[in-house]
């Protein structure tokens, strides 16, 4: 069965540099991707033409709008969602990958996780070492590295509102309540990626990463060995603690003026 999937990576001109060492790494690790690979970014420069086989744009500063400018330029019937920091630090395993998107479309499910969630979800019976998502999962359906369902992606993205990926994150819960019984996850990193940056920061061993492969490293400010865990650990936090903890701790927060995006 002919699998037909694009690979979007979602950056911007701010940081493109980034990006460009997504695409170095990609060579490397994942090299047939590069032919259906499409770069979305807001401004189009010659800098990014140079290292991507496709670049298209969306001005309007909705990251949604970002990601569906890319989705405008590809008829697959999959979509690969990838972050441009998202940086791949081993060979990507293809026929793995190509057998995951044919039970997708044989079983009508749209979206999958390509990173570990907790182990508490229910085995998902029909694909080995995936794992169904509940409905009120915090943050089960999310932009990291993830295959779509085209048309179930395009509705996704035209009901969430905000201009960061962090809204854009946030408002795919209302996807995940309606449709969570189409969601799966593994939960293991099924691409060995890691987070190359944090909020316009590297992550201590980002450019470890870089050097490692032969890549020039970024000249970008890091952050500490401190923060890197703390950041780490509330994400893992997050991903366990129930809804109604969560929802005692933003109270808390919000009073002391801290901003959240999620619904929960």
């Amino acid at each position: 069965m002919a699998i037909n999937y694009s690979v979007l990576v979602i950056g911007c001109k701010k940081h493109e540099e980034i990006a460009e060492r997504y695409f170095e790494l990609a060579k490397k690790y994942w090299s047939n991707s590069l032919g259906n690979t499409i770069f979305c970014t807001d401004i189009i420069t010659e800098y990014q033409r140079n290292f991507a086989p496709m670049v298209v744009f969306d001005n309007s500063d909705s990251f949604a709008n970002r990601i569906l400018s890319g989705i405008e330029e590809t008829k697959s019937e999959y979509i690969i969602l990838m972050l441009d920091d998202y940086y791949l630090t081993k060979a990507i395993d293809q026929v793995c990958l190509d057998n995951l998107i044919a039970y997708m479309q044989q079983d009508e499910i749209e979206y999958c996780k390509l990173i570990g969630m907790p182990k508490c979800f229910s085995k998902n019976k029909g694909y080995p070492e995936t794992y169904c998502i509940k409905q009120f999962t915090h943050y089960g359906v999310s932009l990291q590295p993830s295959v779509w369902e085209r048309s179930a992606l395009i509705n996704a993205l035209k009901k969430c509102t905000g201009n960061s990926a962090w809204e854009v994150e946030a408002a795919f819960s209302i996807y995940q309540r309606k449709n969570f019984n189409k969601c799966i996850t593994f939960n293991k990193n099924l691409l060995n990626y890691r987070n190359g940056v944090l909020r316009g920061k590297l992550f201590p061993y980002t450019n470890r990463i870089l050097n490692k492969n032969g890549i020039q490293p970024l000249d970008l400010d890091t952050i500490s060995c401190f923060k890197s865990f703390s950041f780490m650990t509330r994400q893992h936090l997050a991903m366990h603690l129930p809804i109604w903890l969560r929802k005692l701790g933003k109270r808390i927060g919000k009073k002391r003026g801290k901003k959240y995006y999620s619904l929960d």
